[in-house]
């Protein structure tokens, strides 16, 4: 009977039909398919199928997943065979100064104004660059998943690594859990929502062609941070 460690995943067994799943979706890819959908009830093993799916296809998978808690869920069962996840710069400390996140600053523009570092001499470097970038928490952090065989991100922070920073747009394999969520997260990425009290503060008139205004829209926020 074949085992998810023949494909070197620490798992005893597969769940009834996460093998077969496995297969057909390969032999979809293998036939030149772009995009495979599964749609799979609670309980399936999506996760694991996933990562067999990508074993089999022998390619390195990004996995994007809604929340925090998703991610850390994924990498309780999967980085002992390498899984690697990173979040938003706000999630990681400065290790030179703990009281600040690494949203703080980057490397290319350094916050030298409130980093304590400053006052005792440390500079940017000759490009304007953070000199503590090789040391940064996060920036080890998305170096280490960007080459792991298995990364693991959020939705929030894959679209805006993707549409600009670029680090993880070369994986042939990207799997998007809750894919039902994407069209949602999609419009918090690129909608701009004016409220009426900003119009009101800021005298702007409304546009001649518009649609009916969602219903709770002011209260409305977004399910997963980066």
């Amino acid at each position: 009977m074949i085992a998810p460690t023949d494909y070197g995943i620490n798992k005893p067994t597969f769940r009834q039909h996460q093998f077969e799943t496995a297969v057909q979706t390969v032999a979809a890819f293998q036939s030149g398919a772009k995009v495979v959908g599964v749609n799979a009830p609670c309980g399936f093993g999506k996760t694991l199928y996933c990562v067999t799916v990508a074993k089999m296809l022998e390619v390195p998978p990004l996995y994007v997943c809604e929340t925090h808690a998703l991610q850390a869920q994924f990498m309780k069962d999967f980085s002992a065979i390498g899984a690697e996840e990173l979040k938003g710069r706000a999630n990681y400390p400065c290790d030179k100064n703990p009281n600040n996140t690494c949203e703080l600053c980057s490397y290319k523009n350094p916050n030298c104004d409130v980093c304590i570092l400053s006052k005792t001499g440390c500079v940017p470097d000759t490009k304007n660059h953070c000199s503590c970038r090789r040391t940064c928490l996060y920036e080890v952090q998305k170096m280490k998943t960007m080459n792991a065989p298995i990364a693991v991100l959020n939705m929030s922070y894959y679209l805006q690594e993707v549409n600009h920073a670029g680090g993880f747009d070369n994986r042939e394999l990207v799997v998007l859990d809750e894919a039902d969520e994407t069209e949602s997260a999609l419009m918090n990425f690129i909608e701009l929502r004016i409220s009426d009290s900003m119009v009101n503060r800021y005298n702007l008139t409304h546009p001649k062609f518009k649609r009916n205004p969602s219903p709770g829209v002011s209260g409305r926020t977004k399910r997963c941070k980066l």
